[in-house]
């Protein structure tokens, strides 16, 4: 969310009223309370550690969160899944760059994923995670429909704890596959659209010597003489 308001250039005083459109479930009840107790935070810092504070996970007291990033690995894991333990990682170990985080995830993922991400260069957590969750999409069988992989899509962003109230709704405001109906990429990107296409002209070229043997095949006998001589050179 700080990137979000950061990026649109919003005015540093009104980052904590922007933020709070953005909430809701527990977030937006935790903010209503402060509100009837007239101790909401109006400067971003504030709000950011209170915030945090009260969204904390319950086990980052047991386990350091560099301990669980060292063993972190998608395993069996959705990537939806994988991304959602990273991001509650991140939300406690906040000494992890970026760099490193997004590295570690990348290698991390199921061989089936890993070149095709890896090989995808991407600099920031939001388009590592994208890009592997367009892949795991891509391999997936056929016959799930664009619903579930639309649901799929805006969760598998999600985080479980404190971006999960703000995060949602700035998503929803992301590109739009007219192709797919997945939110994510532009059409022009959609591999879904690209598959399609290669699959058509693949069966269209296969069925054109299918045509030809066939109107051969039921050719009359005697029509099948004629062209073979008028075929035949002077």
């Amino acid at each position: 969310m700080e990137r979000y308001v950061e990026h649109y250039q919003f005015d540093p005083s009104n980052w904590v009223t922007t933020t709070v459109h953005f909430l809701d479930g527990r977030a937006i009840e935790w903010w209503n309370r402060l509100h009837r107790l007239g101790t909401c935070p109006t400067v971003w810092i504030e709000f950011k550690q209170i915030l945090n504070r009260e969204f904390k996970p319950l086990f980052a007291n047991q386990i350091a969160g560099g301990d669980r990033f060292a063993i972190l690995k998608q395993g069996n894991l959705s990537v939806q899944g994988y991304v959602h333990q990273l991001q509650n990682i991140l939300l406690e170990a906040t000494d992890i760059a970026k760099p490193e985080a997004i590295d570690h995830f990348v290698r991390n993922l199921k061989p089936v994923l890993y070149a095709k991400v890896r090989g995808s260069r991407p600099t920031s957590l939001d388009d590592t995670f994208k890009a592997a969750f367009d892949e795991e999409m891509y391999l997936l069988p056929p016959g799930i429909t664009s619903t579930v992989l639309s649901a799929s899509l805006i969760s598998s962003f999600v985080p479980q704890m404190v971006d999960d109230s703000m995060d949602l709704s700035v998503l929803k405001h992301s590109l739009f596959c007219e192709w797919c109906k997945r939110k994510g990429h532009s059409i022009n990107d959609c591999r879904t659209k690209a598959y399609a296409i290669q699959q058509f002209e693949k069966q269209h070229l296969q069925q054109q010597p299918q045509q030809t043997k066939y109107h051969l095949q039921y050719t009359p006998r005697e029509k099948r003489c004629k062209m073979r001589y008028k075929l035949q050179p002077f």
